[in-house]
């Protein structure tokens, strides 16, 4: 399997996000329900877990999309300014497999938080 994929902060400041992906399987665009699961590290690769596996449940992937809101509120200190990455690991609903895990983990990267355009006035 294959993910490319962005993100957007949602309103909860420091641990949500609405994470918008693509899924193939075996080159092809998946088409379906899967369950997927989120965890947060501290390292590309090998390193160690930061936060709890948030579990997506029948996700709908359409010509490869999908979109999942993600709040890691369970772990508050998690984006601390150090560098973090999204493990992401997926298999079709139903079905009696084990994850995939997919390859390789996303980093996730900072937005700038438009504070002053909540009280901004047009002149």
């Amino acid at each position: 399997m294959m993910i490319a994929a962005g993100m957007s902060l949602l309103s909860s400041p420091a641990a949500a996000f609405t994470y918008q992906g693509r899924l193939h399987v075996l080159g092809d665009p998946a088409n379906g329900s899967y369950d997927m699961h989120f965890t947060v590290y501290d390292a590309a690769v090998n390193g160690q877990a930061v936060s709890e596996t948030l579990k997506c449940n029948a996700v709908n992937v359409t010509n490869s999309y999908f979109n999942v809101d993600l709040d890691f509120k369970a772990s508050p200190a998690l984006f601390n300014g150090q560098a973090r990455w999204l493990q992401i690991a997926v298999k079709p609903t139903g079905k009696g497999l084990t994850f995939d895990i997919l390859l390789p983990r996303q980093p996730i990267t900072a937005v700038p938080e438009a504070v002053h355009a909540k009280t901004a006035v047009r002149l």
